[in-house]
């Protein structure tokens, strides 16, 4: 499988790094990114990142070059994780760790346990009629007071929040849509 193209880590230590998205997957744009970044700017300074259906690992790799201490990127397709193997080599940040696990229901098994995280991007596939559940499972793994993102189509319904979560805020960003939750405990 030979990637088709290209992203740029927007900002950190690593920022202008060129890395590949696998083809058939749909990366979070730039501008997605950039804003989500800059919600969590303040809390990223040595959190524990999570990064579900982390594809090309631009979320988890930028959250590493701008401060967090560490980020697990979580992907269950073989060769989307070869890509995203290939990356995280190139962006040799100490902190990053992959894991393939399939989500929502791998992400117990697949992640030490007791592990938590402050901070969880959640990007699935448009139209991924499991994220009800991919919350339940995220959430379980936040620290108290973490917080986990999910982009989804802005046109596709938005879940509600799980026991345990409260969701902040829902934005727009072009075709996708941002809505972030936070942990109650």
């Amino acid at each position: 499988m030979s990637p088709v193209s290209r992203l740029r880590i927007g900002g950190g230590e690593r920022r202008g790094l060129k890395i590949q998205a696998p083809p058939g997957i749909r990366p979070s744009s730039g501008r997605l990114r950039e804003a989500l970044f800059d919600i969590w700017g303040g809390r990223l300074a040595g959190a524990a990142f999570l990064d579900l259906f982390a594809g090309s690992g631009a979320v988890g790799i930028e959250a590493v070059s701008r401060g967090a201490a560490r980020a697990v990127l979580v992907e269950w397709d073989r060769e989307v994780l070869a890509v995203l193997d290939r990356n995280v080599l190139r962006a040799a940040l100490p902190g990053l760790s992959v894991v393939r696990a399939r989500l929502p229901e791998g992400l117990a098994r697949g992640l030490p346990p007791g592990a938590r995280f402050d901070l969880a991007f959640a990007d699935p596939p448009y139209g991924f009629d499991g994220c009800a559940a991919l919350l339940v499972s995220a959430a379980a793994r936040l620290a108290p007071g973490g917080e986990v993102a999910l982009e989804q189509r802005w046109t596709d319904p938005e879940p509600a929040p799980p026991v345990g979560l409260e969701r902040i805020t829902r934005r727009r960003y072009g075709e996708g849509g941002l809505t972030i939750y936070r942990s109650r405990g």
